[in-house]
Parts: structure tokens; sequence; C-alpha cells
């Protein structure tokens, strides 16, 4: 498609078949981020007047991740409790 066709409800439906072929939800967050920078730079080029990339929404993502003791820093740890 041509830049100035590009929609917020097309990009919505490109996430949505990504989500359903099992795509990570960084990685379409990813594609979705680069995209916004191209369309940002087309506008400041003023190759197109403008984008509504910021009505997509993004899948939430929990990037916690757990992480636990070394035996040394347990060690550590039970001495300092004692």
């Amino acid at each position: 498609k041509p830049l100035e066709e590009i929609k917020a409800w097309d990009i919505q439906q490109w996430i949505t078949e990504r989500r359903k072929l099992g795509r990570a939800p960084a990685t379409i967050e990813y594609c979705v981020n680069r995209l916004r920078a191209a369309l940002n730079r087309a506008v400041e080029w003023e190759f197109i007047d403008s984008h509504n990339l910021s009505s997509v929404k993004l899948i939430k993502q929990d990037n916690t991740r757990i992480r636990y003791l070394s035996k040394e820093e347990e060690k550590r740890l039970l001495d300092t409790l004692e």
C-alpha cells in the first residue's frame, strides 16, 4: 500500500493475524514501532501529512523475570539473617 493509505485499522488487522500465527508480543510490538518510526519520518520529510498509528492498541506484555539466588548469594543471605 502507498504510505498515505496505511490506516490504524490495517495495522490492527496485521497484529491480529500475527497473534494467530503465534508471534511473540514483543516481536509484534517491535515491528509496529519500526513502522511508526518510518511513518514519523515520512511526515517529517513531507511525504505524507500525518498518520494515526497512535490509536493502534498493542498487546500488554509481562516482561517480569524471576531471578533465583546463586548458592553464594543464598549463603550470604542466610549468614546475614543469623
